[in-house]
Parts: C-alpha cells; structure tokens; sequence
C-alpha cells in the first residue's frame, strides 16, 4: 500500500516525512478504514484473540483466558440495540481446559458450529493453535468439541502439519456437507482441507503482507466471507490488519472477490491500555447481522474489540476482476481427520 498509517507516505505527524500528511485528512486512509464504532469488549485484559458464532440462537464468545493460563473461556454476548449498534455486554459462562496430553495450550480460537448427525442438534466446535511453550519450537493446530452445555471440552484432536511444518498455526474452520474443512492458505494460492479439499491459484492483490488466517468463514449469500489477518512488516515492528476473501461456496472453493488493501488498521498502542506495545489487530470471528458483519479481534495482544462494517463499505472494498486464465484445480487427499491424535 501506498498511503498507510505505518508506511512511508502516511503519518500522524507529517513533520515526520517531508510531504507525508495527516492520517484523518487522508482520504485513502479513510477508505481503509470503516468508520463505525470500535469498542472494546467487557472481558479482563489478557482475554484476547477472540472468537465470536451463533450459536442456537446465542451470541458465543471464546476468548484465551488471560496470558498466563492456557484455557478458553466462553462468554455470551448481548447487545443494547437490536442492530447491534449499542452498547456490548458479556457474561461468562464457563473457563475450560485440556486434558489432552499433547495439546496442553489452547490458544487463539475460531469457533464454528456443525451438526451431531444423529439428533441434527447444533454441536460447538473450535480449532486452537497448541504451542509447546514460550518461546514455542513446535505449534500444533487442535480441534476441540464442547458439550451441549458449554461446560466442559468433550474431545481434542491434534492434526499433523501438511508440509512437515514445526510451526502451523491459523487454520480457519468452516463445513461443506456437513464436514469440516480448513482455509490453510489464501495467497498466493487458496488452499482447503478437508475432504473437498482443493488448491486454486488466487489471482487478486493484496497490499496487507503476508496474507494469513482469521476468522472462520462464514456462508453468506450463497458464498464464504473469510476475515483474514495481515503481517506488514514495518521498521516499527509487524503490523497486522484486517482483510476479507469471498470465496465459493462448493467446491473447489476459488476466491471471487478480495479486498486490496485492509479494512482495518490498528489503533497506535495505548500507553494505558497494550501491554505488549504491538500493533496488532487480529479478526477471530465474524457474524453477520442486520445489514453489517461484526467481527471480534484482538488488539496489541491484550484485549479484545468488536468492529461492524456495512455491507456497503465491504462491497466498495472488494474488488471482482476477473482472473487473466482459468484457474488450475489440484485436489488435496486429505489425511488430517485420519491421522489426527484423538484424546
């Protein structure tokens, strides 16, 4: 990107850059970022990284409970205004653990819901990224299932890395015919597991970074909204922003429309607010809801708050060209659900 709050041509102080001007006159920095409400979330610092679903007929939170613990906590959500535009409050409903041996730390999640195929009842899920420590040498991806409940973690599944990799992390979990499947990657290719799993070339810019996961997609109208997160390495540390993908609906699951520049830009580090001084805004959830999508994040791995974007603003940020060729599909023979480590 060309004009960015962390770039060189845009900052808060033009005396910075000769020439450079500021952020809130810049109308390519408005752009980029939705006006709306931004607010931050009743939940204790530390609960950050958050997830956000319906689910039967609730507004479920899933939050890392606090930095020192590696639980998840789950809250319900409600909100003053029917269009969600009031003000936000939650509840705690219960904080849960692991009892699998190797995925101890639960981090990071994305909630999803399937279906139990004998009573078609609504079952929780979420995918967690399981570090091995701090600083980790070996970051797994897990899949956890919670009780009708919510009281307690029924099973967790380990996946193995596709490609060898000691370090997987931002798997993003949706279901096609009733299975889950993963966004593994979005750039340069679009790749999915699962069983209809597939790899499609993604011919759309991004100016973000290094594209990477996010909230779990969401079927809407006939497609899959994907929120991702991206990593713009800036002199100042990494940046991460918010993007968003549409991609198809079935299979091979290609990208349709992309934004090209973020959404969303994080906020500059408040001195009473980050602890860790980052410039972090990192989507994990996203729910769409009177004519808005609502998206949870993280910020500067603290706290958390929950962003709405209009249709309108998300339509004029997508861009639909088409592709310059027609997209080569390679199938994926998935063997996650089979060599998963079940607890």
């Amino acid at each position: 990107s060309q004009c960015a709050r962390f770039n060189q041509a845009c900052h808060s102080k033009p005396a910075s850059v000769p020439g450079a001007i500021a952020c809130e006159h810049c109308t390519c920095r408005k752009q980029m970022a939705p006006v709306g409400a931004r607010p931050k979330l009743d939940v204790p610092d530390g609960h950050f990284n958050p997830s956000m679903v319906l689910f039967n007929g609730r507004l479920i939170l899933a939050t890392r409970d606090s930095w020192g613990h590696s639980k998840v906590a789950l809250w319900e959500l409600w909100n003053s205004e029917p269009d969600w535009t009031g003000a936000w409050r939650a509840s705690l409903i219960s904080s849960l653990a692991s009892n699998h041996p190797q995925a101890p730390r639960l981090e990071d999640p994305r909630l999803f819901v399937t279906r139990d195929p004998g009573t078609n009842r609504e079952v929780l899920n979420a995918v967690f990224n399981l570090p091995d420590g701090y600083p980790p040498k070996l970051v797994r991806v897990g899949h956890a299932v919670f009780s009708p409940d919510l009281d307690e973690i029924t099973g967790v599944t380990v996946f193995p890395s596709p490609t060898q990799s000691v370090y997987e992390k931002n798997w993003a979990p949706f279901v096609y015919d009733g299975e889950p499947h993963w966004v593994y990657a979005t750039l340069p290719e679009h790749r999915v597991l699962g069983p209809y799993g597939a790899v499609t070339p993604n011919p759309f810019p991004w100016t973000g970074g290094a594209c990477r996961g996010g909230a779990s997609p969401v079927l809407h109208e006939g497609a899959f909204y994907h929120f991702f997160h991206g990593a713009l390495k800036r002199p100042e540390g990494t940046v991460y922003t918010v993007g968003c993908a549409v991609f198809e609906a079935t299979p091979p699951f290609r990208v349709l429309r992309q934004t090209v520049t973020p959404l969303v830009w994080p906020d500059l580090p408040a001195p009473n607010e980050s602890v860790k001084k980052r410039y972090v805004v990192f989507p994990g959830g996203a729910v769409h809801h009177a004519g808005a999508w609502h998206v949870v994040a993280g910020i500067d791995d603290t706290y958390s708050r929950i962003f709405r974007v209009t249709d309108a603003e998300l339509a004029a940020a997508l861009t639909c060209e088409p592709p310059a060729s027609t997209p080569r599909v390679v199938t994926i023979r998935d063997t996650v659900m089979v060599t998963g480590i079940q607890a």
